[in-house]
C-alpha cells in the first residue's frame, strides 16, 4: 500500500474495528517507512472529533513513549501516504 501511494501519489484510507485501533497504528508505522504522513482521524464529525498526521517516525516514537491517541473503542479512520 505504501509503494502504491508513493507510485500513484494518492492517500491510502484505512478503517479498522474500533477495538482494534491500537493494533493498526502498531502496524502502520512498524511497516511504513519514516517519512511516510500517517493521519489518525477519530470520532469524525463529533464534538470529540481530533486529526493528527505526523510521520510514521514520530508516531513511532510517540508510542514508544507511551503516549498513544485517545482513539480506543472509537470509530478511527487512519490513512498514509508516502513521499
Amino acid at each position: 500500500m505504501e509503494l502504491r501511494s508513493r507510485a500513484e501519489r494518492q492517500t491510502q484510507l484505512f478503517i479498522e474495528t474500533p477495538y482494534r485501533n491500537a493494533a493498526m497504528l502498531d502496524a502502520l508505522v512498524a511497516a511504513c517507512q519514516g517519512a511516510t504522513l500517517v493521519c489518525v482521524a477519530t470520532d469524525l464529525s463529533l464534538p470529540s472529533e481530533t486529526i493528527r498526521t505526523q510521520t510514521a517516525s514520530a508516531w513511532k516514537a510517540q508510542l514508544g513513549a507511551g503516549r498513544a491517541p485517545d482513539f480506543h473503542k472509537k470509530p478511527t479512520v487512519f490513512l498514509l501516504l508516502a513521499s
